[in-house]
């Protein structure tokens, strides 16, 4: 079951992101970009990943950190 994590829109080209069952992104919206593909958010992780909180994320841009939008809403899928 894949996840999308919403994030504030604040201007930037991602303000979704699709993850797998393990939390690797795999499709960003509404721009698509390669930048987060591969991506981890742990998303299965409630105490990390929740509705308010900060959008965490680990990449090779990113190494365990978080991003500058709030997570707006959470949807499996």
């Amino acid at each position: 079951m894949n996840t999308i994590v919403h994030v504030q829109d604040k201007g930037q080209d991602a303000v979704s992101f699709t993850c797998d069952e393990i939390g690797r992104v795999v499709d960003v919206k509404p721009v698509f970009t390669n930048k987060w593909l591969g991506a981890i958010i742990p998303v299965g992780v409630a105490s990390l990943c929740a509705v308010g909180k900060q959008c965490p994320i680990h990449s090779e841009h990113l190494r365990f950190g978080l991003l500058d939008y709030i997570i707006t809403k959470i949807e499996k899928i």
